[in-house]
């Protein structure tokens, strides 16, 4: 692997950017990562399966979600509450669009019935783009005209 991603010390907001913490973290040996600072355990700045979610989620998601202008959900299998219930929660005229290999949720459905729609036809609210989410970002990027801020985004944060 070899992009990077935020470490910081469990509850404490120490970036490290070295690149044997996050050979470290691909190999699963989080348990030698340890803050030169503090000395607290280091993980990746995500939340993982069984964890509570942080409390600003939860003060913010209700806002966003009416706020919101266009839904982008990316490679998932939207079965685990609250994060599956997003989509759903949006406004009733809000775009949603699903980067993802399979089609799940109730992305496409009408009345019941999936479909794969492929067209941009604004009478719909939701387009399933299958496939890798890394090459429907590359190609949503290409149609928007940001290539190259991705190139330099992506360049920015390899390792070595």
């Amino acid at each position: 692997m070899d992009t990077f991603v935020p470490q910081v010390v469990h509850g404490v907001r120490h970036h490290l950017m070295e690149k044997n913490a996050n050979e470290s973290l691909w190999r699963r040996n989080v348990s030698q990562l340890v803050c030169r600072v503090d000395k607290g355990h280091v993980k990746p700045d995500i939340v993982f399966f069984g964890e509570g979610l942080p409390e600003r989620f939860h003060r913010l998601i209700k806002r966003d979600v009416r706020d919101a202008d266009l839904l982008i959900v990316m490679g998932t299998s939207l079965m685990v509450a609250p994060v599956c219930e997003i989509p759903n929660m949006v406004r009733r005229d809000c775009p949603r669009i699903l980067f993802n290999r399979e089609l799940v949720g109730n992305f496409c459905s009408r009345g019941g019935m999936k479909s794969r729609r492929k067209s941009y036809d604004n009478s719909e609210r939701d387009i399933f783009h299958e496939g890798d989410c890394d090459d429907s970002v590359r190609l949503l990027c290409s149609l928007l005209g940001w290539e190259e801020e991705l190139n330099e985004l992506n360049s920015s944060t390899r390792l070595g």
